[in-house]
């Protein structure tokens, strides 16, 4: 019987950092940028942590097996994902929605050039650049403090996942006052979304959906100040009007937007008489794309007759 003394302890577990991104083939400019980011950034900062091993990305693994399975096992399984967005790689966003489900630590990296999908762009990302060597290290640094956030005590993973998991149970439990408040909420988050976007990717988003304007009082539903245009049954006319508080020049920006959307010979915009109102008229199958137009702006309109 062998001495049990004799047999070396077990060594603890390491803990895995897992990187995913794009990769390419070999010597291409994606492999570049990927062996870049490991080489200069993530592998100085993560001999720090002891308690690592070396950070592995998914073609450095020499496991027989199926790769898409290895891979998406490390996904679940790593104590640390790592990813980069840059390029905005599709297979890096399924590997990343893939690591958000089970809730455990992923730090986001990108190019600092680059802009990043407004669902991504709301949760924190470590910009990046190759420019100069002083950037190499403010990275580095960045890099260094989101790991050791994720070791504080109390941290809690925050992605797109969990805050909607969080919403959803928010929502089940809610009383009639929390609902209202959620679908202020849900109003806001949906101006932001307009906001981020160009006047032409607003028209190019799904706009099947459009909800009414909210409904005004008896009084705001009023015979326009601006000169009536006359229409065939085709056509409507909007009744625009500036909200107390909102910017001067909404009503400029809404022309402008509607003139970068539209053809010119499309639409017809007519100042009032008060400098808060004006009055839109366009053929009625331009309705969808005026109405986003408008809802991204901090305005009340009314279709009028």
């Amino acid at each position: 019987m062998v001495d049990s003394s004799l047999i070396p302890p077990k060594a603890p577990r390491r803990k895995l950092c897992f990187v995913i991104g794009p990769i390419g083939s070999e010597d291409s400019d994606v492999r570049i940028h990927a062996d870049w980011l490991l080489e200069e950034i993530i592998q100085p900062v993560m001999a720090t942590f002891l308690e690592y091993d070396e950070p592995k990305r998914a073609d450095q693994d020499h496991r027989p097996g199926l790769i898409d399975a290895q891979l998406i096992n490390d996904l679940l399984t790593a104590d640390l994902v790592i990813a980069d967005l840059s390029g905005l790689n599709p297979n890096s966003f399924y590997e990343i929605g893939i690591r958000h489900m089970v809730q455990k630590p992923i730090i986001h990296m990108q190019l600092a050039n680059e802009n990043i999908p407004f669902d991504v762009s709301l949760y924190r990302a470590i910009k990046f650049s190759r420019a100069r060597p002083k950037d190499i290290l403010a990275a580095r640094l960045a890099l260094k403090q989101q790991i050791e956030a994720t070791h504080a005590e109390h941290y809690q993973v925050e992605n797109p996942v969990t805050r909607a998991r969080g919403i959803v149970r928010l929502e089940e439990h809610a009383t009639p006052a929390q609902q209202v408040i959620f679908e202020r909420f849900a109003n806001l988050e949906r101006r932001l979304s307009n906001v981020e976007q160009s006047p032409f990717e607003r028209l190019a988003h799904t706009v099947t959906n459009i909800e009414p304007p909210n409904e005004r009082p008896s009084s705001f539903i009023q015979r326009p100040p601006f000169q009536r245009l006359e229409r065939e049954s085709r056509s409507i006319t909007y009744f625009v009007t500036r909200r107390q508080g909102s910017p001067p020049q909404v009503l400029s920006d809404i022309k402008r937007d509607i003139a970068k959307a539209l053809p010119s010979k499309a639409v017809e915009v007519s100042p009032g008489n008060n400098p808060k109102q004006m009055g839109i008229y366009s053929d009625k199958k331009h309705r969808k794309a005026i109405e986003i137009i408008l809802r991204s702006h901090d305005v009340d309109y009314k279709e009028v007759l």
